[in-house]
């Protein structure tokens, strides 16, 4: 991951965080972020690849469920 101090400053500023659980930020060329806790990572919904991402799991959930 990238050790930008500037990374670090938009990853722990609660202003980037909507409903205070999802991590928005266009600014951030970032993916998935570290959360604010330190504990694991969270995904930068403001890349359109988080919306691809999340659709995949969906129907990967939903193929599973209809092909058993």
């Amino acid at each position: 991951m990238n050790t930008n101090p500037q990374f670090e400053n938009m990853n722990n500023d609660v202003s980037f965080y909507k409903f205070g659980v999802f991590y928005f930020n266009k600014r951030d060329s970032r993916f998935m972020v570290p959360k604010a806790s330190k504990l694991g990572y969270t995904i930068n919904f403001a890349k359109p690849y988080a919306y691809i991402m999340i659709g995949a799991i969906v129907l990967a959930i939903v193929a599973s469920i209809l092909l058993t």
